[in-house]
């Protein structure tokens, strides 16, 4: 295989890590070519953020690192994930070694320095070269340069945004658009307010608010929209009919940028939007051509059948067609956050940033007022690959009641209470594959919000400061089974629980709720490197245990744990619990786990307690 290194860029309108300096090369080349250093936020849930370093590149091959670390003389250096077996070379306050990969797994690796777990880390983010770019010319493209206005659906003919290298803003918020095919004076509107739902996260829960909103206006497709009426400190409820200075129109537009309440700030909902012909009671929408930024609002629901889309609405830039797809290129970065409901074959991918910093943080504030980096929701075929997500204020990207998903290459590293790596609860024939996750809750997640079967998640490297790597449980929808759960070849750097250290704690954690069952579960081949607090961590815990007072135990079928492998000790017992006959754990095969390099052969030398009702459990 030929050594390559791409997509190396070096942005000048962004502060840079200046912990750090680092190169790399091409096995046995001279020349070194420079990486900039990423300032990534990380922290825990009840602390406020610290900067770390984080670079990012791609390559096959052979390659060489050298790293200088600024800050101070260099007493220890580790390199995680171990299972990599990196050796370093020190000299005084620089650390060179050797890295290669194939291409299909890429490496992506955590230099910790003189016992730091923050501000000393530099993460190394590597992916596969980039095979497939788009033909930035081709007809089916629309591209975007560094301060170009966003359109909210891309022109005839066009299917990709294509995001240039600087720096991008999204805009935000739920919308509706009337083209009403000719020029016509306008006077007056109507707007029809929705509940706010959000289903599978409350059961059902559902109230009104004030909506937040601007009207615009303007005569020619080529136009700028002008603002017509400005809602944003509307305090009425349901139906609201507003006069307007009279203006020629032929396309007008709502917007609705989040609500007026304690709770759900940025969540929005409409089922009607009307304009009035000019002194006159004439609905001109009811002949125009209407676009919406969910299928749920053209059909008159206002909110979908999960809720999602009104969610976190204000602050997210909505894909409303199928087959769209987002491309950031090298060197872009996109600040914002995407999201879809019900919508089919949308992919976003490249080797640029979605920066999510500038979204409103609350710190430990309600997860409801927040908002996520990607939310493809409810749609079939959809795609995440190669692009790297900083600082989501809530679950990062989520997938739920979906089909057909693959995230693929993906870099996320995040600060915030809340800010979960992946979610695909309720959906089925998921691949995600070759990520790199770090935040302060749980990575993988997997709810009980409906059925969710034919999940694969592989080569992934994780890392929780406050959460489960892996949690699959949880939720109280009934007739929600999670069944064929395949994960293998997964890196754990580090795990930690968070609040109740005992009750959450556990790097792998099956949870069965609300009277569901979960079952064919396997983990095989994962590596989990010694805790940094080993008291507030354990390796394993599977319980049927009911989470929160009357959401329901669980039941738990045909668990395989094969090559296990800690290194390290001193961590909380790890669990096996059934609750009794009714809700019990059957059919647990631990195979081959080691601590510390010795084989476990039975639950005391494993520091495995079991209790109430479990039946078949062997350990080989």
């Amino acid at each position: 295989m030929k050594n390559r290194i791409d997509n190396i860029y070096m942005p000048i309108d962004i502060e840079p890590n200046k912990n750090f300096s680092v190169k790399v090369r091409s096995e046995n080349d001279q020349q070194w070519q420079e990486l900039f250093v990423y300032n990534v936020r990380v922290g825990h849930q009840q602390t406020p953020y610290v900067n770390s370093g984080m670079v990012k590149f791609d390559f096959e091959g052979a390659i060489e690192i050298s790293i200088d670390y600024n800050v101070s003389d260099i007493a220890s250096y580790e390199i995680r994930p171990t299972s990599y077996h990196i050796s370093g070379k020190q000299e005084e306050r620089n650390i060179k070694f050797k890295l290669h990969q194939d291409g299909e797994n890429s490496k992506k690796l955590v230099v910790r320095i003189n016992d730091n777990w923050e501000t000393a880390c530099l993460h190394i983010l590597s992916n596969p070269i980039e095979e497939e770019k788009p033909v930035k010319y081709a007809e089916n493209i629309h591209i975007i340069k560094a301060g170009d206005e966003i359109p909210f659906y891309l022109p005839k003919g066009k299917d990709t945004y294509y995001f240039e290298e600087g720096i991008h803003v999204l805009p935000g918020g739920l919308w509706m658009e009337h083209d009403l095919k000719r020029v016509y004076t306008i006077d007056r509107f109507l707007i029809e307010q929705s509940p706010i739902v959000l289903l599978g996260y409350a059961d059902g829960l559902s109230c009104e608010m004030p909506q937040k909103y601007i009207v615009e206006g303007k005569e020619t497709e080529e136009e700028h929209y002008k603002i017509l009426f400005d809602g944003r400190d509307n305090l009425a409820l349901g139906m609201i009919e507003e006069k307007i200075a009279s203006i020629n129109v032929r396309y007008v537009r709502i917007r609705l940028l989040g609500s007026i309440g304690e709770r759900f700030r940025y969540s929005n909902a409409i089922k009607q939007f009307r304009v009035y012909k000019e002194n006159s009671h004439e609905d001109l929408t009811v002949q125009a051509e209407t676009r919406a930024a969910t299928p749920s609002i053209l059909n008159g629901k206002g909110v979908s059948e999960t809720g999602y889309s009104n969610w976190h609405a204000a602050e997210s830039f909505f894909l409303c067609q199928d087959h769209y797809k987002v491309y950031l290129a090298n060197g872009s970065v996109v600040k914002g956050a995407f999201a879809s409901d019900e919508v089919n074959h949308i992919k976003i991918y490249g080797r640029g940033i979605l920066d999510c910093t500038e979204l409103k943080h609350f710190f430990r504030v309600g997860s409801e007022d927040r908002t996520g980096a990607i939310w493809l929701i409810s749609g079939k075929n959809l795609e995440v690959e190669g692009i790297t997500v900083l600082d989501p204020p809530m679950w990062s990207i989520v997938l739920n009641n979906g089909e057909n998903i693959k995230v693929r290459n993906v870099n996320l590293i995040a600060s915030a209470l809340n800010a979960d790596g992946i979610h695909f609860s309720s959906s089925s024939n998921v691949e995600i594959e070759n990520c790199f996750i770090r935040t302060c809750d749980d990575l993988i997640v997997l709810y009980h919000y409906g059925k969710a079967q034919n999940i694969t998640v592989k080569n992934c490297v994780l890392w929780s400061d406050d959460g489960h790597a892996f949690l699959f449980g949880l939720g109280s929808v009934k007739d929600a089974p999670i069944k064929n759960i395949k994960v293998y070849q997964c890196d754990i750097i580090d795990h930690r629980a968070a609040w109740d250290f005992i009750k959450y704690s556990g790097a792998i954690k099956l949870w069965p709720n609300g009277g569901n069952l979960m079952e064919d579960v396997v983990f095989d081949t994962i590596n989990i490197d010694s805790f940094q607090m080993p008291e507030k961590a354990s390796v394993f815990k599977l319980t049927t245990h009911e989470r929160l007072e009357n959401e329901g135990h669980g039941i738990l079928k045909n668990v395989l744990l094969k090559d296990i492998y800690y290194w390290g000790s001193g961590e909380q017992n790890a669990l096996i619990q059934g609750v009794n006959e009714a809700f019990h754990i059957e059919n647990v095969k631990i195979q081959n786990y080691c601590r510390n390099g010795v084989r476990v052969k039975d639950t005391n030398d494993g520091h495995i307690t079991v209790s109430g009702c479990v039946n078949g459990l062997t350990i080989e």
